[in-house]
């Protein structure tokens, strides 16, 4: 099975707008990289750990395309609120009879925002808008828990404000608001470095809604 490291976090100051970027909510869980090929397909954490078993709901569809994801797994409470704890709980079981329970009382979601591979092609030498219209229309199992995330072209700051706002309402959250945002032109070496940056409140994570 083949194994892609993913980007990595940078965090900015303030949220922005610039042309060059687009804007994606950040789901509060851990990394996951999904590759499906030679008809076997392997969860990783962005350690490059092996993670495949405790997930099983996320490969109760087949997955029929050469193809690897790239995106985060996260768990919602009951009042669907996304809880790190959940996840990091769900990522921990080993024994076969926990997962199995976990599985069913606290299932993940996996959210992708972005495709390495498809159809045996590296497509990480691709700009991430060519990237993300591949994804949009690549195939894809219809499974509940495999979603992908939407994201905003030049509204950079009005996302976050939007997420701001809304969590005035959340209880239990000291998360603000939080907003990933991708560069689109890079060169293939410097996107892999750079693309991904976080504005999140300084006072740490506890459970954060989903903001769509």
């Amino acid at each position: 099975m083949k194994f892609i490291a993913p980007m990595l976090l940078e965090t900015a100051a303030a949220p922005f707008d610039n042309d060059n970027y687009i804007y994606e909510p950040k789901i509060d869980g851990h990394r996951l990289i999904l590759s499906h090929t030679n008809s076997l397909t392997r969860l990783y954490t962005r350690h490059n750990n092996d993670c495949t078993r405790q997930y099983p709901e996320l490969l109760s569809v087949p997955f029929t395309e050469d193809i690897i994801l790239d995106g985060e797994v996260a768990v919602t409470n009951s009042e669907g609120s996304i809880c790190f704890e959940s996840v990091m709980e769900r990522f921990a079981a080993t024994k076969p009879g926990k997962i199995r329970k976990l599985s069913e009382s606290r299932p993940v979601n996996y959210v992708v925002f972005d495709i390495l591979r498809y159809k045996g092609e590296d497509l990480r030498g691709y700009p991430l808008e060519r990237r993300k219209e591949i994804l949009k229309t690549a195939v894809l199992p219809v499974n509940p828990y495999i979603a992908q995330i939407p994201f905003y072209e030049d509204k950079g700051i009005d996302l976050f404000s939007h997420i701001q706002a809304a969590a005035s309402s959340w209880t239990n959250v000291t998360v603000v608001s939080v907003l990933v945002s991708a560069t689109l032109n890079e060169s293939p070496d410097t996107r892999r470095t750079k693309v991904y940056f976080t504005c999140i409140n300084p006072v740490g994570m506890d459970d954060c809604p989903l903001a769509f």
